[in-house]
């Protein structure tokens, strides 16, 4: 049985959701920002699906 790989976000989403971490983390600056959710999504474990 294949399993769906998750799917990237688009340019807009990815703009979106930087601008989203700005607000969160102001002390953050945009390459910090980078990093750090870099970071987070290359430690994440996938969620297993049903």
């Amino acid at each position: 049985m294949a399993v769906p790989l998750p799917r990237g976000l688009d340019r807009e989403e990815a703009t979106r959701a930087l601008a989203n971490f700005a607000a969160e983390f102001p002390d953050m600056s945009e390459p910090e920002l980078y990093a750090w959710i870099i970071e987070r999504l290359s430690t994440a474990r996938p969620v297993p699906r049903p």
